[in-house]
């Protein structure tokens, strides 16, 4: 490996030890001033610009790209597991359920911000497509696939693939679609506070260590409590001493639950990551397929999210124990979803032809113009894109799980099928 050349520092934005971490083609050590090189270029790997990586998605995990010298949230990958010499007796099974969403149209104050959705999620695909934080000279002339309209979507800050994040602004702020079909971020937080929906993660196998190797995660969709708390989702600001607690019992999507295994008292989740890990206080979960991601309430006065399904899934949390149990004061939900199943799941919340022809038109071709991935993973320059990436920030906090229930997908009758 080259030696180490002056550059600007990288510093590691969540607290723990700082680690030396080896990747490919490059040196990297996160937590000191340090250098990161490209083994083929021998340039320095670091941001372009003086700002320091920053956002959601940055961690022991990021560094240089396969190829490139841009510094990149590259996602954590299953091969990064610490070593099996970390083992500790297990906990008792822990659940959590998220506090918040941040989907891409708004910055961590909660404010509209255009560019909040370049700071979340990772760098899937390991290309950087025009990323502010590359130059021009580094920035990768491949692409994942062929684009369906124009040039390649770009990529976000340090190379993150996001083009979900940018769809949830262009909804949040459009008057065609701007509270009228999904919830708004605002409306989604404040409904995930009062308990109208939520989607609940159990870890089971975990010591509560810093490190270990092996962690079972299991993935239930809630519709929400029984009785919603009393908050007022039609202001800006809510009280947040009002939201949910760990007295109240989150309900369970019923088709959610395999019940072939148990996980405490609870039949096993559908979807699943039986060898998800936790490396310097960071959950890593590796989703499969067609991981179903989307908020539906059984109260109908809660503004529907969209339910889409996930591939090539990655969960990050940061857990951290603190007095009143464990929370995720940090963390990434990211992956693509098929360009088709959005527009299915448009039409089914009620923006179609029949009911919005020009917003409907208008949605479909940002979609089009935004599809970035391949649904399979794979990169394949000459295959038209049929996915959008995606990148959510989240906060967690441990929750109670109730009942499971029967529930419907939201469905528009004024659209036909």
């Amino acid at each position: 490996m080259l030696a180490p050349l002056p550059s600007r520092a990288v510093r590691r934005h969540a607290a723990g030890l700082a680690l030396l971490v080896a990747m490919p083609g490059c040196r990297n050590v996160l937590g000191i001033e340090s250098t990161q090189l490209s083994e083929e270029t021998g340039l320095p790997c670091a941001p372009a610009g003086s700002a320091e990586p920053s956002g959601h998605g940055i961690n022991w995990w990021s560094g240089c790209g396969d190829r490139s010298t841009c510094f990149s949230a590259r996602a954590p990958q299953a091969s990064e597991r610490p070593d099996a010499s970390t083992e500790a007796a297990d906990l008792p099974v822990i659940t959590l359920a998220f506090d918040d969403l941040m989907l891409g149209s708004r910055g961590d104050d909660g404010k509209l911000d255009a560019n909040a959705w370049k700071h979340l999620g990772f760098d899937l695909d390991g290309l950087c497509t025009a990323s502010p934080t590359c130059s021009a000279a580094a920035t990768d002339n491949i692409r994942t696939c062929k684009p369906l309209l124009a040039d390649m979507a770009a990529d976000g800050e340090y190379c993150r693939d996001n083009q979900v994040g940018l769809l949830d602004y262009n909804l949040d702020t459009l008057p065609q679609t701007s509270g009228k079909y999904v919830a708004t971020a605002t409306q989604l937080s404040c409904s995930l506070c009062q308990g109208g929906y939520n989607l609940l993660v159990r870890l089971s196998g975990y010591n509560g260590q810093l490190d270990d190797p092996s962690v079972r995660v299991d993935l239930y969709p809630s519709p929400g409590l029984k009785t919603l708390k009393n908050v007022d989702c039609s202001k800006e600001i809510w009280d947040k001493k009002a939201c949910w607690t760990t007295r109240d019992a989150f309900t369970l999507d019923e088709s959610a639950i395999e019940g072939t295994a148990m996980i405490g008292e609870l039949g096993s989740a559908t979807f699943y990551d039986p060898s998800a890990f936790v490396k310097s206080g960071w959950l890593v979960a590796q989703l499969p397929p067609n991981t179903p991601y989307g908020l539906v309430s059984m109260h109908p006065g809660v503004p529907p999210m969209v339910r889409i399904a996930i591939n090539n899934g990655v969960l990050a949390m940061r857990l951290v124990k603190g007095t009143g149990g464990w929370s995720v004061p940090e963390g990434v939900l990211a992956g693509s979803t098929r360009l088709s199943a959005l527009i299915d799941e448009f039409s089914r919340l009620g923006l179609c032809d029949q009911t919005a022809p020009a917003a409907a038109a208008l949605v479909k071709t940002f979609m089009e113009s935004a599809a970035d991935m391949l649904s399979t993973g794979a990169r394949s320059p000459n295959t038209p894109c049929d996915s959008l990436s995606l990148g959510l920030g989240l906060r967690a906090r441990e929750a109670t799980i109730g009942s499971p229930i029967p529930i419907a997908a939201p469905t528009s009758s004024a659209c036909a099928r």
